[in-house]
This record gives structure tokens, sequence and C-alpha cells, in this order.
């Protein structure tokens, strides 16, 4: 009579040789609260008239990570001869040493607004790249010159890569300032352009306007509403871009609500207003020119009967 086969269980080696053990205590550690990242807080604007006059407005706000003031500065600075620079950024240092890099690349007399373009492009390339360089070769005593003439030479291939990726890695950090440049050529003619990261240029004679920081989209958009292009005469573009400073003070937070407004045409250098000259033209857009519901049409829509149709 055959036995039948009765297979032999296997231990479990692993767990012979390792028993178990009481496993420590899982610790959770808090998520670390980063500071988030800041956006521009501020806008400005500037438009051409159609006597050749360039109308300029903005807030006067700046601020911080923790804290902001109005009123503390004028967001604009001259830039060469007849050419101004408006201003918007994380840090306007950033941005004045942009626009004093700018002034090395401008020759000397009237320049067109190809070359003013140009002169903003080559000082914004310049400054982030200078800056960038510091950053990361200060340990070195070296500049940005002397790394790109002699840092294979100092430097092993590894290393001289790894520093330039760094520097590049920087320059994206000074990605936040924007300008509005805007003046007058040889010949007269009003000017606005705008230059952006990483030292972009783009003419903006037509439509005749530029906006610039966080509250650009919607006081764009109002200048669109109003109909502001350069066939606008001062008095219109003045009421305009005031407006539109108005509603961007509304949509966008870190907007301040002091206002700055500036006209030049060219040859002057001075521009004065009454002291509640802003205040009434804020006054009047509130009460009239601002977005809202005309009187009695929520009462017509009412009584008009509206029906809603049930899907199943």
């Amino acid at each position: 009579m055959r036995v039948p086969f009765a297979p032999i269980p296997r231990p479990n080696i692993p767990r012979l040789l390792f028993p178990s053990r009481p496993r420590p205590p899982v610790f959770h550690f808090p998520k670390v609260l980063r500071i988030p990242e800041r956006k521009h807080v501020t806008v400005c604007i500037a438009a051409i008239t159609r006597d050749r006059e360039i109308v300029t407005v903005s807030d006067t706000m700046v601020s911080n990570y923790f804290c902001s003031m109005d009123g503390a500065t004028v967001k604009l600075k001259p830039l060469h001869d007849d050419w101004t620079a408006m201003m918007s950024g994380e840090d306007l240092g950033d941005c004045l040493g942009i626009i004093d890099h700018s002034e090395d690349y401008f020759k000397p007399g009237a320049a067109t607004q190809r070359e003013a373009i140009t002169a903003f492009k080559q000082g914004y390339k310049s400054y982030i790249a200078e800056v960038a360089a510091d950053i990361v070769l200060a340990p070195f005593d070296l500049d940005i010159k002397e790394f790109k003439k002699s840092g294979k030479k100092i430097f092993t291939d590894e290393i001289f890569n790894s520093l330039s990726h760094k520097i590049e890695s920087e320059k994206e950090k000074l990605n936040s300032s924007q300008f509005i440049g805007y003046g007058f050529d040889g010949q007269g003619e009003a000017h606005v352009f705008l230059v952006l990261w990483p030292g972009i240029g783009k003419t903006r004679d037509k439509p005749g306007f530029a906006c610039i920081g966080a509250g650009a989209d919607a006081a764009a958009f109002t200048l669109y509403s109003l109909g502001q292009t350069v066939n606008c005469n001062l008095y219109e573009t003045i009421y305009n871009l005031c407006a539109a400073k108005f509603a961007a003070e509304k949509v966008q937070i870190g907007i301040g609500r002091d206002t700055y407004l500036y006209a030049r045409k060219r040859g002057s250098s001075m521009f004065t207003t009454p002291i509640d000259f802003v205040p009434r033209i804020r006054a009047a857009w509130e009460k009239d020119g601002g977005p809202k519901i005309p009187a009695g049409i929520i009462k017509e829509i009412t009584e008009t009967g509206i029906y809603q149709l049930a899907i199943t």
C-alpha cells in the first residue's frame, strides 16, 4: 500500500534569522512655511496724444514682504536727453541700476526710438549679467569679463560649467523688472515702448499707450474700452489714464491709491496742476465713470420673467 505524499512545510528562513522587532515610532515633522513669491505691485501707464504730448500716470507705493507705504516714491527717472523711464519691479534698486547702465549705451545727442530701445536693452542685459556674476563669482574675486576671458584656465571644465549654470540661475531671479520708455526723437515725434526681462524691447506707438505692473491688464482693458488712441487730445488722455489707474486699484491688490500724474511736450520740463486736480477726477470717475448697474435695470429684468427648464 502506497503512503500518500505529504509536503513538508518550508521554514520561513528570513523570519528565523531576523526575528521581527517593534518598529520605532514615526515622527512627522511640520512643514516649513515659505514666504510666497512676490508679484509686481504697481501700475504705470504712458500714452501719446494727438498733439505729440506724452501723459503718464502711476501709483507711488513701495512694499516688501511684510509691509507697504503709499506716497513713497515717483516711479520714473530721466534716461537720456528727451527720454524717460517708468519702472516696476520687486526691487526698485534693480530698476534704478538698469536705468543707470542703460545711460552708458546712449550716444551723445538726440536718439531715435530704435536707438533708445537698443540702448535700454543693452543696459538691461548688462546689469543682470553683472549682478548675477557678482553673486556667484565674488568669492573668487572675479567679475564677468575676467570669468569669460580666463575662467577655463582658472577652473576645471566641470567647475566652470557649474559656475556658468549658477550665473544663469541667478539671472532668472532678476526677472521682475519692467519698464516703459517714452520720449521724443530728433524730429520731435513722441514715442512709447516697453523693455521687459531679459532685455526685450517692444514699441507701443500703436495703439499709443503702454502699461506695466500688477495692474497692467486692468489698465489696458480700461483704455481700450474708453477708446484711447493717439487721436485723443491732452485732456481726454489725462482722464482716460486716471480712469485706467483707478480701475486697476479696484481689481488688483497692492496698487496704492496715491496717484502721480505727469504730462510733457518736447522742450518742456515742468508740469503743474492744482493740489485737488486728481481727487476731482477720481470723484467724477466714482460718480459717473466707473462700472455700475444702471438704475432700474434689476427691476426690469425681474419683471420680464425668467423661466428655468429642469433637465432630467
